[in-house]
């Protein structure tokens, strides 16, 4: 055995056998489950023993893709992923002004997908202001690469003077080389 963990608290997520205090792995596999001191019998001189102190170890977690954070992060935002149109969109955010009037909190929304839209277009600033033009507003499309900003969301950023062609903002822009309120990757992060 190359590695022997005894006295933890093991959740293993397995009905039949949900707790255990001891595990052994052996080349990077787990090959068994059970209490220390049954546990203690497979190892070896060479087997490298280590004493969890009741710690607690819990299966690991793999991330698919699915930036855990993120969608943590989207669980405490407006929730537009059934919208049908940017209306259900406007719809549903203008119900939202109230808790946001007064206050100097962004509204923040997330996971809509335009490719699931009545108009498959993505929205810019001038349709985002027909929500509010008072109150700073983002709008994170679902896959997370994208979003849209009202007006006064690109003014308390900095950007609402950007002009195409002068900066390195990966932001978008109207044909007149204005801000469309469309701003890319790390940009969101302004």
């Amino acid at each position: 055995m190359d590695t022997i963990l005894l006295n933890g608290n093991f959740h293993t997520l397995d009905k039949a056998y949900p707790h255990c205090s001891a595990m052994a792995v052996k080349n990077g596999v787990i090959i068994a489950l059970g209490d220390s001191d049954e546990i203690r019998k497979l190892a070896t001189e060479t087997t490298n023993v280590i004493d969890l102190k009741q710690k607690t170890v819990v299966p690991g977690f793999v991330d698919s893709h699915l930036h855990f954070m993120a969608y943590a992060q989207f669980a405490q935002v407006i929730n537009l992923s059934e919208t049908k149109s940017f209306d259900d969109v406007r719809e549903i955010c203008i119900k939202a002004l109230p808790k946001y009037e007064g206050t100097k909190n962004w509204m923040q929304a997330g996971s809509f997908n335009q490719d699931f839209w009545d108009k498959k277009e993505m929205p810019t600033r001038k349709d985002v202001d027909t929500i509010s033009r008072d109150i700073p507003i983002v709008l994170r499309r679902a896959c997370m690469h994208m979003s849209v900003c009202n007006t006064k969301a690109l003014e308390l950023m900095g950007i609402l003077d950007a002009r195409e062609g002068e900066n390195d903002l990966t932001i978008g822009y109207y044909g007149d080389g204005t801000p469309n309120g469309i701003v890319y990757e790390m940009a969101q992060k302004l």
